[in-house]
């Protein structure tokens, strides 16, 4: 289970996990939040307001794709949200329609402003996509706070600005929206910064890593606030971080402007899978112990009626043949779940063994495969530092995926080996496949044996005091193995079983839940009912100490 759920640590870069509240009022309505313009717009469209017939003629939106820019000032306060978006309009339809909250609405290429409505915006298009800018003032899902110290002392970013001394930076996350653990989204945050060479020395990071770039240093950190709390993990057993700090030796120093990219689909894009193989053999398990202790319960029960039987030599016949069928049945029954017990346990071993192994060989290609990505996300980095236009962004996000991408592979693999690598779990295996190895051996006898008494009771005449006696100690016996397999199953096998549900498939539902989150946060200024949605966030921190 923690190594499952600390996939995402083992990389050199991973995406951090959020929640935002889900907007339950506006989806009963089956629209997203309402459109709200500003004045200037407001005064601009009113005589130009369209029917409702020419909203719902209008066309619907196949994908709405947004970035949203902020601006934070070095302590980590945000401020200046703008959004980028982008319509894909596949038809080329002359007039969609869309929702959204921003204000100072403009089309990037003609500054043409959408017609309001009462149910959303009208956007004059007739070209395949329709991009446009606004601006937002509602709070993000996320906070950032960012403190420094020199030489041990807390110090302000200001203050800081050409001083020298070991210097500490620290990125400290908060998800706003991580209250109920149950409808936990999940955001992925990477931040990169650019580091002066001459200025900065033995740089080291936590949760992240630093790369001499030349004459520059490029140090990369992540965080995953609310992660920890919708997997339901313990502080004291693992940590999962939603903060990362930078510490180096500095010269005057002087920070370049950082960039910070959020996204909401890092667990969807790991694409973890939760195959049923083991599911299966534990079934197969439990339903053999099942049997296993119905049939001895079905042993002890006929040789109680055997034994109350014997007071005449004639009932104790007749009694004794019933009591020896029912023997043989029970014993067919027991020998069936020793059989299907066992197979139920190689099954399980062989598909712990396989999984470790697969998992150790996906790590193995991930790890080759994560320095030529490096190469490429530094380029991307500096892209978006030249110029942060939407294209930039985006290959800036492909690069950080594509990094997640196969950092969550080789943590994926890994982790999944420590999880089924569990002490508690293969020791329960294999004292189990000892046991029913030698019950398999001996059913055979007792098999033989049942059948043997079936045949002597048939001569029984003048033993009925002898036959009296034989079956009272038989069916000491058969309660005494009834007992000692119903104690087998309760805390052998039903613990092994709890194990699985309990460790395994309680963290597979706990994630499976936070990628649906993830899906469904699909807008941050408001979407279309329709409309297939995406959101990503860059935040720009202000520079330190340069002119």
């Amino acid at each position: 289970m923690v190594a499952a759920a600390m996939l995402v640590v083992t990389g050199v870069v991973c995406i951090l996990v959020l929640q935002l509240p889900q907007l339950k009022s506006v989806q009963a309505q089956g629209r997203r939040p309402v459109t709200t313009l500003s004045t200037k717009q407001n005064n601009a469209t009113q005589s130009a307001v369209a029917t409702q017939a020419d909203f719902s003629q209008a066309t619907i939106p196949q994908e709405k794709s947004e970035t949203v820019t902020v601006q934070a000032a070095p302590d980590g306060s945000f401020h200046d949200i703008r959004v980028a978006v982008q319509l894909t309009n596949p038809s080329s339809a002359k007039t969609l329609r869309d929702q959204s909250n921003l204000s100072e609405l403009e089309e990037d290429e003609t500054n043409a402003r959408p017609t309001k409505t009462a149910q959303g915006l009208l956007w004059s298009s007739g070209e395949p996509t329709l991009k446009y800018k606004g601006k937002s003032t509602q709070q993000l899902p996320f906070a950032l706070r960012m403190s420094y110290e020199l030489d041990g002392k807390t110090i302000t970013a200001n203050q800081l600005a050409g001083k020298s001394g070991h210097v500490k930076i620290c990125y400290q996350f908060e998800n706003l929206t991580s209250k109920d653990p149950k409808h936990c989204v999940p955001f992925v945050a990477l931040s990169a910064l650019m580091l002066d060479g001459e200025k900065f020395s033995k740089v080291q990071v936590s949760n992240g890593k630093s790369m001499d770039m030349n004459e520059r240093i490029m140090v990369v950190g992540y965080a995953m606030p609310g992660l920890q709390e919708g997997l339901h993990l313990k502080g004291d057993t693992q940590d999962i971080p939603s903060s990362f700090t930078i510490e180096a030796d500095v010269k005057d120093f002087a920070l370049d402007t950082a960039v910070t990219l959020v996204s909401t689909d890092a667990l969807n894009d790991f694409k973890l899978e939760f195959g049923e193989d083991a599911r299966d053999s534990m079934d197969k398990l439990k339903d053999a112990s099942s049997q296993l202790t119905s049939g001895s319960q079905s042993l002890a029960d006929g040789m109680d009626k055997l034994s109350s039987g014997a007071g005449t030599l004639s009932d104790a016949i007749v009694t004794a043949q019933t009591g020896a069928s029912q023997l043989s049945e029970g014993v067919d029954s027991y020998t069936s779940g020793v059989d299907q017990a066992a197979k139920g346990a190689t099954t399980l071993q062989a598909a712990l063994d396989a999984a470790v192994e697969e998992a150790q060989s996906q790590a193995a290609v991930a790890q080759d495969t994560l320095s030529q990505l490096q190469t490429q996300y530094a380029a991307a980095y500096e892209a978006v530092l030249a110029d942060p236009n939407p294209e930039n962004l985006a290959a800036l996000h492909e690069a950080v995926q594509a990094l997640a991408h196969t950092s969550g592979i080789a943590g994926q693999a890994a982790g999944a080996a420590a999880a089924l690598q569990n002490d508690q779990l293969t020791q329960g295996i294999s004292s189990l496949n000892t046991g029913l190895a030698r019950l398999s051996a001996n059913s055979q006898q007792l098999k033989d044996g049942a059948s043997q008494l079936n045949d002597g009771l048939l001569q029984l005449s003048d033993a009925s005091g002898a036959l009296a006696k034989g079956t009272d100690k038989a069916a000491e016996g058969s309660s005494a193995l009834a007992e000692g397999f119903l104690q087998l199953d309760k805390q052998g096998i039903q613990r092994i079983v709890s194990l699985y549900e309990d460790d395994v498939v309680g963290l597979r539902d706990r994630i499976k839940s936070l990628q649906a989150a993830g899906k469904r946060y699909d807008t941050f200024s408001g979407i279309e009912a329709g409309t297939k949605g995406s959101v990503r966030f860059v935040i720009k921190t202000a520079a330190i100490g340069l002119d």
